[in-house]
């Protein structure tokens, strides 16, 4: 049993089972008690006479178990949903997502983002509610790419969605997310003409504007629809331009936010087969191999397997069996 040290009278201690309710396993004993006095917890137990006084609240000064709640923010979160402090509950929901997410453990994070939604269903309507749903949805469809594949039509619905909100409430920024993910469902469904009309408004929409993410990621959906609509010069231009926009520090969250994978490394696998489709295949290595460099160096491990998909595609169109081999080997360890 974990000892605490409290700096006052500690004369109340609650079971840790019925403090965190259904947010652990029952068999969980880590700690079977918890002081009152570390947590300064409000909480709503099952008094006889509570009747309509129990107000649900929980105050939490973090105290002994900040770090646990900085790193599992689910902990945080099953406290406030049950106590009724909504919005901070979303938000906590969000931040597990996003943090589960960051692990690859996309089933974990799909988990988190249905309970900040069904937490969210009691706000009243507003800009702010709006917001955050908006969040739920973009990271939520992310995540259900991951784990179901680009046919994933609970993702589709998810962007749907998104775009809905963010065209109500002229968010410029939330609106070419959800329009960057409704593009990734179909060009990934095989559906490339289709989607053509989805990336030509991201150009637009981000055109001249400061957001520089925002131009990288319609670059994006033009270099790939470009490529799969069999214009390759169209493509190298767009992902050559990709390639000048971006910058590994500054852009790392985009393999979070925008369909899984780093838009840079997409960038060169995809731009190597546009110059070898242009007849330039010595110069369609060079730039498939910067790819491979880059996707090593940021450690994606998703950016990496992709690029090394296309890369042994690009050496079967070399005619070097042997090396698409050797890559193939290479990305099954």
């Amino acid at each position: 049993m974990v000892e605490w040290n409290s700096n006052g009278p500690c004369d109340q201690i609650i079971p840790y089972r019925k403090l965190a309710g259904n947010a652990v396993d029952p068999n969980w004993a880590m700690c079977s008690v918890v002081p009152l006095s570390a947590l300064l917890v409000e909480f709503p137990f099952r008094q006889p006479n509570a009747g309509a006084q129990r107000t649900n609240r929980v105050s939490l000064s973090i105290g002994n178990f900040a770090d646990i709640v900085e790193r599992q923010p689910e902990f945080l979160a099953h406290h406030l949903t049950a106590a009724g402090d909504t919005e901070r509950a979303v938000d906590q929901w969000l931040k597990a997502g996003q943090y589960a997410a960051e692990r690859s453990a996309h089933r974990e994070a799909i988990g988190h983002f249905d309970h900040g939604l069904a937490a969210l269903a009691v706000l009243p309507g507003g800009p702010a509610r709006d917001q955050r749903e908006i969040e739920l949805q973009l990271a939520r469809g992310v995540s259900l790419f991951a784990a179901k594949g680009l046919v994933s039509v609970e993702a589709a619905l998810a962007y749907t969605r998104a775009r809905e909100l963010a065209e109500q409430l002229g968010d410029a920024r939330q609106l070419a997310m959800a329009l960057y993910g409704l593009w990734l469902s179909l060009i990934g469904s095989g559906r490339t003409l289709a989607s053509r009309p989805l990336s030509e408004r991201l150009l637009k929409l981000t055109e001249g504007g400061a957001d520089d993410g925002l131009r990288l990621q319609a670059h994006h959906s033009a270099w790939t629809t470009c490529l799969f609509a069999g214009e390759p010069a169209a493509a190298r231009a767009h992902s050559e331009a990709g390639r000048r926009l971006y910058d590994a520090e500054r852009h790392r969250a985009h393999r979070l936010l925008y369909g899984g994978h780093d838009p840079g490394v997409c960038a060169g696998y995809l731009g190597a087969l546009a110059y070898w489709a242009l007849g330039y295949p010595d110069r369609a290595l060079e730039i498939g191999s910067e790819a491979l460099a880059l996707a090593e160096r940021i450690a994606h491990p998703f950016s990496l397997e992709i690029a090394q998909l296309f890369i042994t595609v690009l050496h079967l169109d070399r005619y070097e069996p042997e090396l698409a081999l050797q890559r193939l080997a290479t990305a099954g360890r």
